[in-house]
């Protein structure tokens, strides 16, 4: 018991630890600092890039983050796959939420939240688990017809990337 209450000063008292309070304070401000001044803009990326592009996919943009995430997946790709496949959901059968050619254009998915879920799962375990780690490697799997599919997905990938802090926040 006592041992458990020295334990539990020690913890709570940061003078007390080897640690001097300079560098706790030092560390705390750090992290503060990080999580003020790092906000994570991939959400609002997407919607404006979405948004550009007249796609339907705007509404799940933070769904897209997520599975990206989820999937440990780059969160620009399945957007981009989108973009070449079917000029981001504009080009497809209606009500497939299909944007990603899956089974050359002809599944159909029940919402875009199953579609994206589906294709980051797909794309982790059957391409990124398999070694397949970035889109010239995904390509002869993907859509082996094209020698230039893998060129326009990264051209997609860098068009989110040239989103500038301005245009994402005005």
């Amino acid at each position: 018991m006592v041992l458990f209450i020295v334990v539990l000063i020690y913890l709570a008292y940061p003078w007390i630890s080897p640690v001097s309070a300079k560098e706790s304070v030092v560390q705390t401000s750090a992290q503060i600092k990080k999580q003020i001044y790092e906000p994570d803009y991939r959400e609002i990326r997407l919607k404006l890039f979405l948004k550009s592009h007249r796609s339907p996919m705007v509404a799940v943009s933070g769904y897209l983050v997520d599975m990206a995430d989820k999937y440990e997946l780059d969160y620009r790709l399945i957007p981009a796959i989108a973009g070449v496949e079917s000029s981001f959901g504009r080009a497809m059968p209606p009500n497939s939420y299909n944007a990603y050619g899956w089974n050359n254009g002809k599944f159909y998915f029940i919402s875009w939240e199953e579609g994206v879920e589906v294709v980051a799962r797909t794309l982790k375990e059957k391409y990124l688990n398999k070694g397949r780690d970035n889109v010239y490697e995904i390509a002869p799997m993907y859509c082996p017809s094209s020698s230039t599919w893998a060129g326009k997905v990264l051209s997609f990938m860098e068009e989110i990337d040239r989103l500038t802090i301005l245009q994402i926040c005005p």
